[in-house]
Order: structure tokens, then C-alpha cells, then sequence
């Protein structure tokens, strides 16, 4: 190897030793244990350290093994690989810090042995953030168990799925621990208790499909918790809230569960709430002596107009049943100014169903409960329905043993004309967006786009994203489509065009986008759906 000596004029020159540099000569440094190459690699530049991947093929990926302090490690395995590289790597780097360490695999690729000997290895050298992933999608591997390391002081994220949590003898202390994700693992309600119990500066928790658990209590939770999803847990009935005034963000979606669960002090800011239990299973649950189900619908109506930081809010339709019935009967018994959410900026719906009944939780929703603060509304309609056909292809379904011209399936009734000329509400007044996905031009679809573009005079974009399809050859192009209307696709059947284009609107700035799903769109504030809308 070249080495570089002072030249008396000052310059340098270059001097060979024993022919090195020469064709053919020994590499010294390459003849070196691998262990002292990973070492050298550790002090040079990341990009330095890269480059020398074009010296041989023994240092073409040796860099990707150099771990500078702080430092990460991320295992995957690829389907039926040996375990023994990793192993064998983590025993050449020795015990020195990690900031984090992920290891993911599935089936068949890691034996329990080597499991623990990963998950030991990193709280060996005091890893901040910790990501365990059986990234298997079909079902958890019970057989791995992740044994939590008491009194850890260095954890402050704990990522784990498809895994299960072996229970605490006692509670364990963990006092920088901010953040838990658990999905698909099964845990008890007692490890949640004493997990969150043990995390003084916890922040966020995030449990979902986990067996296992019944009940969640985060009773115990320090000051510091701002943030927690329930989601999808299938034995879940129960939430315990009490005390965890802190709370900003709450998102849940299981089985019904009783309003009085989540402290109505809290400054939620905003709220995700979707039941997948019907109605008629809720009439047998029974959360507390002498208190009827009717009690608990009621009382989710008073906790939504007790949260007064509320700005977002997501319901299923579900969910927007027990409310709106509290609030038209509230509006009968002539209290509907104790029905508004007076901070309200966003609201999602979810509708797992579109009927005149589901269309009228709708409508009394919007009207008794939304204040002159709403500025944007979502609406995701049911995914299954009628596909958007040509006018020829739908003039002969057949519904109800009897023959329906296309009109008919999409006209729009107009009883409720002098409803919403007589009708006033403040939830209108600031509106600038509506967008609703899988809109296919049905009745109560176009009720609602109605009565939208005729009482909201601020608004903007009404955005109606129908179901995905392939335009057909020979489609109009986009600079030919009807004044008014911008449609990214052009296979939708005549007659929704002509429908919207009819439409009155209050506001003249509003623009109606028709297109097909789109990634770039305006997205609300819960757009992770923890259930598919069909």
C-alpha cells in the first residue's frame, strides 16, 4: 500500500515498501480479522465507509455491518433464513448502546432460543427503542414470549405485534418509557395496568387486536398521557378512564361500551368512535346496577356537548344513532341549544349502512349538534352498493319483483324541500368542504350533497370520490366535460352529472370535483381506518 512521506521543497512524494501498490501485491488491511475491519469502518464517514465497498467483494457490503455509537440495528428476515449471521454479528459487536434495535420476522425463519437471544441482547445494551414485529399477517405466533425487563431505565418506545407478553409478577418500573404499540399480541388486562402504571412519563398507548384483553385501565397513568387508541380488540367490553384528565386524543372502535368510561374533564381534542356490535346487542350488555341502555346512549350525547377543547370528531354510524336519538329527543322536548359542540371544526362518518333511517341520523346530527365552527366534513358511505353503470346496463334491473327505469333508482325525493328551506342551523355557516367517498348519485347520497351546497354559503370544494373503475375506450376527454364540473374519469352514467350541475348553491365559489379515489386528496385528522366501510 501507498504511503505518503515530506518532500524536502516542501511537497510530497510517494514511496513504495515491500512492491506494495503493485499488480499483484499482498492487502495487508483486508487480511485483517473482520472484527478489526468493523472497527475501522467505525471511524471513517458514512460515505467513506460506503466507498470502500468498490475495493473487493469482501468489502462490498462489509460497511452496512459498521455501527458508529449511538447506533441502530434493524433485523428482517427473509422467508427460511438462518438465524446464525445475526447472532454471529451481534457477539463480533460486542455490548455497547443501542438507540434502536428492530427485529422483524416470520414463520419458520427464528427459533425461540435465538428469539431471546436478539431480545436480551439489545435491553443488554440499553436500547431506547425497542421493535419486535412477527410480521406474519394470518395469525400471532403465541409460542414467542417477550419477558419484560424489570426497572428498565433506558426504554422510552416498546413497539411489539404478533407476539405474546409474559405477565409481570409485580409492577415494573420504567421511567422513560413514552411510547407502547401492541398490535395482535396477546396480553392480560393486568400487564396493561402495570405497564402503564410503571411508565410515569407514558404519552401515547396504542393497543389493537390484542387478545386477550377484556378490560383497559389506564387509571394508573401518569400526567403525561395525551393519547390513546383501543382498537379491534375482539374480548374487549371496557374502558377505564377515570382520572386521565390529560387525554387529547382518543380513538377507539370495538364493541359499545359506556360513555361514562372516558372522564368528561378530559381536554380531548379529538375523538374516534366506532361500534361494531349492533343495536340489539348493546340492549343485553349491562355496565352497572340500575343503569339501562337507554342511560347509556343518552350519556354519550352529554359527554360529546361536555368536551369543550372537542375540535375533531369521527363517528360510525353506530355511533351517530345513539347520539342523534338523544338529540331529537332533546329537540322535541325543546332543548336543542344543550345539544351543540360548540368548538367542533371537523367531523368524519362513517356509514356502514345509507338509509332514509341512517340519512336522518345525518341530518339531525348536522343540525342540533354542529356549531358555526365546522369547516370541513368527511363522509365515507358504504363500499358495497351498485356499481356505476351506463344508463343501458341499469334501465332493466329489476328490484322489488318489479321492473325500475334508471331514473327511479336515483331520483331524488323532494319531501324534505320545505324541511330545509324552514330549517336553520349554525353548522353551515363556516363549512367550506364536503368530500364523500364510494358516492354513486343514490337518493339519500344526493339529499345530502343538497343540502349542503344550499345552506353552506362559505363553501369551497365539494369532493365526491366514486368507486374505483376503468374508464372506458373512447371517453370524452377533460376538456370537454360540462361547465362547472371537474371529473378526473369520465365512465360515471350521464344522468349524475346532470343532477349535480342542477344543484343550487349558495355559495358561488364552490367547485364540485368528481374523480375516482385519489392519494393526494384532503385527508381528515383520523385517516387511518382501523375497520373497512363495506
Amino acid at each position: 500500500m501507498a504511503a505518503a512521506a515530506s518532500h524536502p521543497d516542501g511537497g510530497t512524494k510517494t514511496r513504495q515498501e515491500d512492491g506494495e501498490g503493485q499488480p499483484g501485491a499482498d492487502d495487508r488491511i483486508s487480511a485483517l480479522p473482520e472484527a478489526l475491519l468493523l472497527q475501522i469502518l467505525c471511524l471513517l464517514p458514512l460515505k467513506s465507509a460506503i466507498r470502500t465497498g468498490v475495493l473487493s467483494t469482501q468489502w462490498e457490503a462489509l460497511w452496512t455491518r459498521r455501527w458508529p455509537a449511538p447506533s441502530s440495528l434493524d433485523f428482517r428476515f427473509a422467508a427460511y433464513e438462518s438465524s446464525q449471521p445475526v447472532t454471529e454479528t451481534l457477539e463480533r459487536r460486542g455490548l455497547r448502546r443501542l438507540d434502536r434495535f428492530a427485529l422483524s420476522f416470520g414463520i419458520g425463519e427464528l427459533d425461540g432460543a435465538d428469539f431471546r437471544r436478539c431480545v436480551d441482547y439489545a435491553a443488554a445494551c440499553a436500547v431506547e427503542d425497542l421493535r419486535v414485529h412477527y410480521v406474519d399477517p394470518t395469525f400471532p405466533n403465541l409460542d414467542f414470549e417477550f419477558r419484560l425487563q424489570p426497572d428498565d431505565p433506558h426504554l422510552t418506545r416498546l413497539s411489539l405485534r404478533g407476539i405474546t407478553i409474559c405477565s409481570p409478577l409485580r409492577t415494573c418500573a420504567f421511567p422513560a418509557l413514552e411510547v407502547i404499540q401492541l398490535r395482535r399480541v396477546y396480553v392480560s388486562n393486568m400487564t396493561v395496568q402495570r405497564l402503564v402504571a410503571g411508565c410515569p412519563l407514558l404519552r401515547s398507548l396504542d393497543l389493537r387486536y390484542c387478545a386477550g384483553l377484556n378490560f383497559v385501565s389506564i387509571v394508573g397513568a401518569g400526567a403525561h398521557l395525551t393519547s390513546l387508541t383501543v382498537a379491534e380488540c375482539p374480548l374487549l367490553t371496557s374502558i377505564s378512564a377515570y382520572g386521565a384528565s390529560s387525554l387529547r386524543s382518543l380513538r377507539y372502535s370495538g364493541a359499545y361500551i359506556a360513555a361514562y368510561s372516558i372522564p368528561a374533564t378530559s381536554e380531548l381534542a379529538d375523538l374516534c368512535i366506532c361500534f361494531r356490535r349492533p343495536a340489539r346487542e348493546w340492549m343485553r350488555v349491562c355496565y352497572a346496577p340500575g343503569l339501562c341502555s337507554d342511560d347509556l346512549r343518552r350519556n354519550w350525547l352529554e359527554l360529546l356537548t361536555n368536551l369543550s377543547n372537542l375540535t375533531v370528531l369521527t363517528l360510525c354510524s353506530s355511533a351517530l344513532q345513539t347520539v342523534s336519538t338523544s338529540a331529537r329527543d332533546r329537540s322535541v322536548a325543546g332543548n336543542v341549544a344543550s345539544c351543540k359542540l360548540h368548538n367542533l371544526r371537523e367531523l368524519q362518518l362513517l356509514m356502514f349502512a345509507m338509509s332514509n333511517e341512517n340519512m336522518d341520523d345525518v341530518y339531525v346530527f348536522l343540525m342540533n349538534c354542529c356549531g358555526p365552527r365546522l369547516e370541513r366534513l368527511f363522509v365515507q358511505l358504504p363500499a358495497r352498493g351498485y356499481q356505476c353503470a351506463s344508463k343501458k346496463e341499469l334501465s332493466g334491473i329489476r328490484i322489488r319483483g318489479r321492473d325500475r327505469p334508471l331514473e327511479e333508482l336515483f331520483q331524488v325525493e323532494p319531501p324534505e324541500e320545505a324541511e330545509l328551506d324552514e330549517d336553520q342551523s349554525e353548522a353551515f355557516e363556516n363549512l367550506m368542504l364536503l368530500k364523500m367517498i364510494n358516492f354513486r348519485g343514490y337518493d339519500n347520497e344526493m339529499r345530502l350533497v343538497r343540502l349542503v351546497l344550499k345552506k353552506s354559503t362559505r363553501l369551497n370544494q365539494l369532493i365526491l370520490f366514486t368507486p374505483t373503475s376503468n374508464p372506458p375506450k373512447g371517453s370524452r376527454s377533460r376538456k370537454n366535460q360540462p361547465k362547472g364540473l371537474k371529473k378526473d374519469h369520465m365512465d360515471t352514467p350521464q344522468f349524475i352529472e346532470t343532477k349535480l350541475l342542477s344543484l343550487r348553491k349558495a355559495s358561488p365559489n364552490a367547485q364540485i370535483i368528481l374523480s375516482e379515489p385519489d392519494d393526494s386528496a384532503i385527508e381528515p385528522l383520523h385517516c387511518e381506518g382501523f375497520v373497512k366501510v363495506e
